[in-house]
């Protein structure tokens, strides 16, 4: 009887993939940062702030997401899908306040649909 295997279910996230989403997208914001024109110093601590924040909701994600019902878990990954969309969509050059809450809100909605209506039930 030596060490057991992962369930056969399990489809659980490491903590290391957030950590990994987080420097993907503080890279990618800081880069949408200096395209708009901003100094290296503002775009470097805009990048390593966002690193941190989507880490560690990320990894607190990872860590609640399988104990929360289905409509939670649809309800929190299409709030959380939405507020970096559109954060992410505010930093562009081009685009308005108005613009990054409406492409957020839309991406937030799709994304919680899509959790819920894709993700079964878990059998006892």
């Amino acid at each position: 009887m030596g060490a057991h295997a992962a369930v056969p279910g399990d489809r659980s996230i490491h903590p290391v993939t957030s950590l990994a989403v987080g420097a993907l997208v503080g890279a990618y914001a800081a880069l949408l940062d200096r395209g708009s024109g901003a100094s290296a110093g503002r775009t470097l601590v805009l990048g390593l702030v966002t690193c941190a924040v989507v880490a560690a909701v990320g990894m607190l994600l990872v860590r609640r997401l399988p104990l929360m019902p289905r409509t939670g878990r649809a309800l929190t990954t299409g709030v959380s899908g939405g507020l970096l969309i559109g954060y992410l969509s505010g930093l562009t050059s081009g685009t308005t306040v108005v613009g990054a809450v409406f492409i957020g809100a839309v991406f937030g909605v799709v994304v919680g649909t899509a959790g819920y209506l894709l993700r079964r039930p878990q059998k006892m």
